[in-house]
């Protein structure tokens, strides 16, 4: 067995299933299937160009969440906005 399987197969068991991040943990949920919250409104993908730095904190807090980059930001801009 090569060290990639043994290594699949144990990310399949859980062994490393805390290490991964939100969208890694969905490949391997083959037991219970989720129905995807669907968004409130229609979603449409737009271009941001932000500092590296803040991105990496953006990612880890993301994760840390277990949520996804997208809803994470999307969180903080409504916050943004109904703190005006």
């Amino acid at each position: 067995m090569t060290l990639y399987a043994i290594r699949c197969t144990l990310l399949y068991r859980g062994y490393y299933m805390g290490r991964l991040g939100p969208q890694a943990r969905k490949l391997f949920e083959v037991t219970e299937k989720k129905e995807v919250a669907k968004r409130s409104s229609a979603s449409k993908k737009y271009t941001f160009v932000f500092p590296i730095d803040l991105m990496k904190q953006v990612k880890h807090s993301a994760v840390e969440q277990e949520r996804t980059v997208s809803d994470w930001v999307t969180e903080a801009m409504k916050k943004a906005l109904d703190g005006r």
